[in-house]
């Protein structure tokens, strides 16, 4: 990489971070569902790490897609019978611009359990679905890393959001409930 390369990596992860910390700060503006003095609750921990993915997800989607839909009209209009399989290419860029900010906005505004499995069903539509989707229609094989990438982030952080303290009293989970009645 050259180095206005690694200073355009240093500026996209300065601008996902600030946006991550932007988000958690307005967050933190909406009280949790319930509040224990030894539980952690509110936005924060291990889910700053989660924004911060997110963040840089919608951005990659962001800066890639006006050159996508560029690319794809051109080929669409030398080949028009490529429209299907260009939209199969375009479609995860243009759902990630629309789900990326909606499954913030959940996060970041709702208390309610709604908002985290907002979270998980876009984690898995974005990630491993979209990638199966587009692999099955070009009979073309995922590589180990990036089924390791795409599945490893949606278990975990679907792991997180259902076995989280932190999650299960910010968003009033049903989990929760059990939690607040063994830590008395």
């Amino acid at each position: 990489m050259t180095p206005s390369d690694w200073i355009f990596v240093a500026v996209l992860l300065a601008v996902a971070a600030l946006a991550a910390l932007g988000i958690v700060r307005h967050a933190r503006r909406f009280a949790p569902v319930h509040r224990h003095d030894r539980i952690a609750s509110g936005v924060g921990g291990a889910m700053y790490v989660f924004l911060f993915g997110q963040a840089l997800w919608f951005l990659r989607a962001l800066l890639e897609s006006p050159y996508m839909v560029q690319q794809v009209l051109a080929v669409v209009a030398d080949n028009p019978e490529m429209a299907t399989a260009a939209l199969v290419v375009l479609a995860p860029t243009l759902l990630a611009l629309i789900l990326c900010p909606w499954m913030l906005w959940e996060l970041a505004r709702r208390r309610a359990p709604s908002a985290p499995a907002v979270a998980v069903v876009c984690l898995w539509v974005l990630g491993p679905c979209v990638a199966a989707l587009q692999s099955w229609y070009f009979d073309a094989e995922l590589t180990v890393l990036s089924q390791v990438q795409l599945f490893g982030w949606a278990f975990v952080w679907t792991a997180y959001f259902a076995w989280s303290p932190r999650v299960a009293l910010t968003y009033g989970t049903a989990r929760a409930k059990t939690l607040l009645a063994e830590a008395r």
